[in-house]
């Protein structure tokens, strides 16, 4: 199960300084000093063990001697959540480089959220050892990225999972076996669509109970209809009705299963069985490479009767990458990582470049509109992308019905920028310790692209950014409220900024 962790980041310390604080148990009104919680000490921003510790009976921790490096600071107890006590956020951060020890770096844990709930049959009859997964919800609504707490029921179908974040989730039951038409999964409050999945809200220290789901079998529907064009022989097309991706941006896990029917001789073909959903139906040749003939999505609420194939064709797609910018001392990375995304397609579709020319290719690409995402490496970013002749924006690809050859080279910038700067209280005028600052695109609202935290002498520092125009501000409280005070801001490539903000409330 995950845990809840709380990480503090600081700058490198002197041999000699030694960082030090309590950990309190947060019940109340009152908090009360926490023994034997685990404290470690992690190099930033890669990660690495640097030390770990434990509290004493009086709740404190202590590192003597922390390594003139960047440090993050991780506090966890299982089945709890800790918050700084500066800032009120998952994150305090510290300038530890003046020679003064580190004090005062103390956090308090507090009971995470609980979810409970009980997993029948269509009788109502308990069912042991389904396994129940809650999935985080973003701001934006759909599913966090993130991997799932879970848990089996008991002989009596009671599940409970704790040592949640105060959040919204989505919860999913699989059965590990099936009886009859029971269904393998189902996503609260009772279907297999993840579009329908109902958000559970879940708050700190508090029991949400009663979130039941009842295994009962889904409503079924059908499509049917008609493959264009002539066959090559009777018997050797089939149709398969595939789970799509559903939502637009969600990153739920797909439970229906794939449903597969044969094309008689008159091009007909009919898929029963299929619970709401988004499918992607496609038809493929029985022989020889199997490569698809015709494929379309179905967002399935009802019967489709009609639905007609039209054949198509795949495409080839070979590209180069390209520096722009670099210059021999620069180093090239060892290989970059692409991804393609297609709203229709299951799956993505990866793709490696690797020295000494950077060339990569896609053999077969099903007719859709592609955006191109740069995995790796981590802090460079794509540019204008070059089609054949054509320069476009941004790297996307358009295939359409009739297949074809693309070549494309895709520029990768190694030449983010450094954004630093001092933040301010209102009045005062004096530094303001523990603000959280966000970098955003512009829009209505804005969309956060990177948040940091002022240390405590209201010092900021975000790296990695790409060059575009946005809107940075800086609040006093954990989460930015209004953006009317916020400032807008030119990135220019391989640049760095440093401004002056003022603490909005």
């Amino acid at each position: 199960m995950r845990y809840c962790a709380l990480f503090v980041g600081l700058t490198s310390l002197a041999n000699g300084i030694s960082i030090t604080g309590t950990v309190y148990l947060r019940q109340t009104p009152a908090r009360q000093p926490l023994p034997g919680v685990q404290v470690a000490a992690r190099r930033s921003p890669d990660g690495a063990l640097v030390s770990t510790t434990t509290t004493d009976a009086q709740g404190r921790f202590q590192f003597p001697h922390p390594p003139r490096t960047r440090l993050s600071i991780g506090v966890s107890k299982p089945g709890f959540c800790a918050r700084a006590v500066a800032s009120g956020d998952s994150l305090l951060l510290l300038d530890a480089g003046a020679p003064e020890d580190v004090s005062g770096a103390d956090f308090e844990l507090f009971p995470g959220g609980v979810v409970t709930g009980r997993i029948t049959d269509q009788s109502n009859e308990p069912l042991e050892k389904a396994t129940v997964t809650v999935y985080p919800m973003s701001g934006s609504g759909v599913a966090d990225t993130a991997p799932g707490n879970s848990v089996q029921t008991d002989d009596r179908g009671l599940y409970r999972i704790f040592g949640l974040e105060p959040g919204r989730y989505v919860l999913l039951a699989r059965l590990s076996r099936r009886i009859n038409d029971q269904p393998a999964a189902l996503f609260y409050p009772g279907s297999s669509d993840p579009s329908r999945a109902r958000a559970i809200e879940v708050s700190a220290g508090a029991e949400t109970t009663g979130i039941d789901i009842a295994m009962r079998p889904q409503p079924t529907f059908r499509i049917a209809g008609k493959l264009a064009g002539k066959l090559a022989e009777p018997g050797q097309v089939f149709v398969q009705a595939a789970p799509g991706v559903g939502l637009p941006d969600q990153s739920l896990p797909r439970v229906a299963s794939a449903t597969v029917a044969l094309v008689t001789r008159e091009g007909n073909y009919m898929l029963a069985g299929l619970t709401p959903g988004a499918y992607v139906v496609t038809a493929v040749q029985s022989s020889g490479s199997r490569s698809p003939l015709a494929r379309q999505v179905v967002d399935l609420r009802a019967d489709v009767n009609d639905l007609v194939l039209r054949p198509a064709q795949s495409a080839r797609l070979d590209g180069r990458v390209t520096f722009p910018g670099t210059g021999a001392s620069r180093r090239l990375p060892a290989s970059v990582r692409l991804r393609l995304k297609e709203r229709a397609s299951p799956a993505p579709i990866f793709s490696v470049a690797q020295p000494p020319d950077y060339r990569f290719e896609i053999p077969e690409l099903w007719p859709g509109s592609y955006t191109i995402e740069l995995l790796e490496p981590t802090k460079a970013y794509l540019g204008p992308a070059r089609l054949g002749s054509t320069r476009l924006r941004a790297p996307e690809l358009v295939v359409p019905d009739s297949g074809g050859s693309f070549n494309m080279d895709l520029e990768v910038r190694l030449d983010p920028a450094l954004v630093t700067g001092f933040v301010k209280a209102p009045v005062s005028r004096n530094p303001q310790p523990h603000a959280c600052v966000v970098l955003a695109s512009p829009g209505s609202p804005p969309v956060g692209i990177h948040s940091v935290q002022s240390d405590q002498n209201g010092r900021f520092v975000i790296d990695g950014v790409r060059p575009s125009e946005y809107l940075i501000g800086a609040w006093a409280c954990a989460a930015p409220r209004a953006w009317d005070k916020a400032k807008r801001l030119l990135v220019e490539p391989n640049t760095e900024i440093d401004l002056e903000l003022t603490a909005g409330p």
